[in-house]
């Protein structure tokens, strides 16, 4: 379970048993008194668990040393991404003002989100996160979908590494769970020799690529349809590249599939020419799946426009960054249905106002923790944006589901009787009545009943049925008013 489910799972506990402890108390301060003490040891659980959260992620039995990267380092490596990649990315070099201004851009926003662990006692330097994380923005440079989500986390050792699921000492390594790991050393080999077709970064990210085009984590068919080609093109080609008859492809990428693609991704960056020599439909391939040429040196590698399919998803999208598409998505919904909180809220509020106000900061809480990273710290929207994404995107989605999943689907039922001292019309025509119970309050009814209020005053009581819903906001579901025991004997 991630992190994020644990915030959001212990924030509802504490809201339940908050409810709960307040409903089985007879005195209200004493039951908000035990509800508040019952939140700070949930707070205490949740600052342990994130604790071990990064404990058990960055230590991995000892061995690891989490390297967060905050705003200030983030603008720091920034500042020097440049400098590092003209000396040691030819690819960046060859980039226009533009294309390099495009590459750094989503460069930041890797890095923002990406997590890099120093191993064996390795300090994470600045050079060490701009290469690992241009690597991918290399690879993905001509795709709308490049940040892969799946892979988060990656462990760069010093040197070569052992491997003990697999028994062996390795360079490079690539897990399905969403682990990348590097041997720094043989990293930053990859971008000194331009020439040797051999790039441990490009490497283990074009498995990481394939992983997630093969367990669907992008929506761009395209790609799959690109991987099937190469896929069948490595088995065509297998026996030959085996028995060592091309130059540009070493014998090593005959192993099986997923070494095919990724040795042919290294040697179609660092190679194109040989690459396209030696196998030029193995090249048109890759040119097609990645949407970049890298025989196009002086065009920022821009491949062939490609017609594609009609699709709506795809012409929906309002910024060509597609892992951002559910910004736009949740703030044009959120707009839309900003009707549902509206009413959901005025429903709730009625009778419940602090709950209310605790449901609404626990959101914008959690939407914070969940967004803040992804869209501020990338750069890909300023502080301000951010804000009316998560009031108009974020809370408006989620109030209203909230409060309606909560006022569909009681808890806990029951019903009060209380007395009716007066009541009053609003000016928006509602009939609001006054009640002496615990304490006094306003509560709406029905314009139906001010003849039975009229009738009885003062010796008016009333039965409000409600009910506890799955989040532990009080709901009324039915208000009865009637004339009280005593008001009928004194009629009599």
């Amino acid at each position: 379970m991630n992190y994020s489910c644990q915030v959001s799972m212990i924030f509802n506990f504490i809201q339940t048993q908050f409810v709960l402890l307040k409903t089985n108390s007879g005195d209200d301060g004493v039951g908000v008194a035990i509800a508040l003490t019952f939140m700070f040891v949930m707070l205490l659980i949740l600052v342990k668990a994130f604790i071990d959260f990064r404990r058990d992620l960055a230590a991995e039995k000892g061995n690891a040393k989490f390297q967060d990267v905050p705003l200030r380092r983030i603008e720091r490596i920034l500042a020097g991404a440049d400098e590092i990649l003209r000396f040691r990315s030819p690819y960046y070099n060859r980039l226009s003002d533009f294309g390099k201004k495009r590459f750094l851009k989503r460069l930041r926003i890797i890095i923002a989100e990406k997590e890099f662990y120093g191993k064996d006692g390795l300090e994470i330097t600045d050079d060490m996160i701009v290469l690992a994380s241009s690597a991918l923005v290399q690879l993905t440079f001509g795709l709308e979908s490049y940040f892969l989500p799946r892979f988060y986390r990656i462990y760069i050792h010093p040197s070569i590494f052992f491997n003990k699921l697999l028994e062996s000492n390795l360079r490079g390594s690539t897990s399905p769970s969403g682990v990348i790991r590097f041997s720094w050393r043989h990293l930053e080999h990859g971008f000194q020799d331009e020439d040797d077709g051999i790039n441990l970064a490009l490497h283990e990210l074009a498995h990481a690529l394939m992983i997630s085009v093969e367990s669907g984590d992008t929506d761009d068919g395209h790609l799959s349809d690109g991987l099937f080609m190469i896929t069948e093109l490595g088995r065509k080609y297998r026996n030959d590249i085996k028995a060592g008859r091309y130059e540009s492809i070493r014998p090593y990428a005959a192993s099986n599939d997923h070494e095919f693609f990724a040795c042919c991704i290294e040697v179609f960056f660092e190679n194109p020419e040989r690459l396209k020599r030696d196998l030029p439909e193995v090249y048109e391939a890759f040119v097609w799946m990645l949407e970049q040429d890298p025989h196009n040196r002086l065009g920022d590698y821009a491949a062939p426009i490609q017609k594609r399919e009609f699709s709506i998803k795809r012409k929906l999208r309002l910024k060509p960054d597609s892992h951002y598409n559910y910004v736009q998505t949740m703030l044009i919904a959120g707009f839309l249905l900003c009707w549902i909180p509206i009413i959901m809220i005025n429903i709730h509020v009625e009778t419940s106002p602090l709950p209310v106000a605790l449901f609404a900061a626990t959101l914008a809480v959690l939407g914070f923790i969940l967004f803040f990273r992804k869209l501020v710290l990338s750069g890909y929207t300023d502080f301000n944006i951010f804000l009316l994404f998560l009031v108009i995107g974020w809370m408006s989605l989620t109030m209203g589901a909230g409060l309606t999943l909560n006022y569909f689907v009681p808890v806990y039922r029951m019903s009060e009787l209380a007395p009716v001292s007066d009541y009053f019309i609003t000016p928006e025509k509602k009939l609001r009545v006054l009640i002496d119970g615990e304490e006094t309050r306003a509560i709406t009814v029905g314009l139906e009943y001010r003849a039975i209020l009229d009738r009885c005053k003062p010796h008016c009581e009333m039965t409000i049925y409600q009910h506890y819903g799955l989040f532990g906001i009080k709901v009324v579901d039915e208000i009865e008013v009637f004339e009280s025991n005593e008001g009928s004997d004194q009629y009599q």
